[in-house]
């Protein structure tokens, strides 16, 4: 479990329909006007529980922002959370106050953040909360410690924030009149409509954006930092729960220059997820990277040998067998013992578990893991 994390901010591309326009002209209101802190936090764990199970795959906090000004009326909220809470005006003049709420990891506090990344207030947990509640059902577990460490956060609650836009409920109808105004007369080009987000200015990590090229497929721009060498290669999936991680691209050099553009033309997905892995960091030195352990093997990077068969982990992989398993075949003796003596099992006509070891004789298997006992020639 993370005792912090870091904030990655990403913007997702919202358009508003017209059906949405005309509730704005024929109902005044869109939205419930927030009153309370409490009504604020219930809006964020509703943002949970709606991205938790297309959780981005990251080590850091995913910080979601909501694609909507909210109203607010600040009286009923507690003094020392009004009081550090600074407005930005939008170029119509309407002042907008920016909260973002995450799950505190180790205490479980919903704890809010205002514009400045400073903290004005936490609320306690209710009592019997469970944050891991999803992932038992999900996963049909008793106990989370059964899913690797890497599950639990992904799918955790406080891999989840939330940044909400406010503005007083006094102003909201003024708001709401220029919104409609702008998307009344603004007609949006197809290049603004297909962008979801772009890299920053200085990339200080490896970072991926995505966007749309407007013919059906989507183009992924990665980038590095520009001291980085490193080669680096793109995953995909579809369904983050599956986990069903593979190679979409590799092999990307990163010498003379800091970003690679690539056009993914598999238009046949309804959605799919990427990820981008650094191919020359192997911490365990398994002959295996980081990146593909984590999300093409599952192995564990730090952990040469995952299942502890006394096969690491690259071995397996080009044997043939699994790395996550001790006895890929299930014939009871253990992958090592099999590769060590070139050995296979055969059971003897009174149902006794026979090793075979070429020239060398059969073997009684007494336990796989630890010994072999001889019986005879060949």
């Amino acid at each position: 479990m993370r005792a912090g994390f870091v904030a990655v901010s990403i913007t997702l591309l919202s358009i508003m329909s017209a059906e949405a326009v005309s509730k704005l002209t024929d109902s005044g209101s869109m939205f419930p006007i927030i009153t309370s802190v409490y009504e604020l936090e219930t809006l964020f764990v509703n943002q949970q529980n709606a991205l938790l199970p297309v959780s981005p795959p990251s080590e850091e906090v995913y910080v979601d922002s909501y694609d909507c000004v909210l109203p607010v009326d600040w009286k009923r909220f507690p003094k020392e959370f009004t009081q550090q809470m600074y407005a930005e005006m939008d170029k119509n003049g309407h002042p907008i106050y920016f909260v973002t709420i995450f799950e505190d990891p180790i205490t479980r506090e919903t704890v809010f953040l205002n514009a400045y990344g400073t903290e004005v207030f936490r609320l306690e947990a209710e009592p019997g909360y469970d944050p891991f509640a999803w992932q038992k059902t999900t996963f049909q577990v008793e106990d989370v410690s059964e899913l690797s460490e890497w599950t639990q956060w992904i799918f955790d609650p406080a891999h989840i924030a939330s940044t909400f836009a406010l503005t007083p409920e006094s102003v909201y109808a003024d708001y709401e009149a220029s919104l409609q105004q702008e998307l009344t007369s603004q007609t949006l080009s197809l290049e603004s409509m297909s962008m979801m987000m772009s890299l920053p200015a200085v990339v200080t990590n490896i970072q991926l954006a995505i966007g749309s090229t407007g013919n059906g497929t989507v183009e992924i721009e990665v980038g590095w930092p520009v001291d980085f060498t490193n080669r680096l290669e793109i995953y995909a999936a579809t369904d983050l729960i599956v986990g069903d991680w593979q190679y979409a691209l590799t092999n990307i050099s990163t010498i003379g220059s800091s970003s690679y553009v690539w056009e993914d033309t598999n238009t046949n997905l309804t959605q799919r997820m990427y990820a981008a892995g650094n191919m020359d960091i192997d911490t365990d030195d398994d002959g295996i990277p980081d990146a593909r352990e984590k999300y093409i093997f599952k192995t564990d990077p730090n952990l040469a040998d995952t299942d502890g068969d006394g096969v690491n982990d690259g071995v397996e992989i080009a044997n043939g067998t699994d790395p996550l398993q001790a006895d890929s075949d299930g014939d009871g003796l253990h992958d090592g013992i099999e590769d060590a003596l070139a050995a296979s099992v055969q059971t003897n006509g009174s149902g006794g578990v026979l090793v075979v070891v070429p020239g060398t004789g059969w073997y009684h298997a007494i336990d796989p893991d630890l010994e072999l006992v001889y019986l005879g020639g060949e």
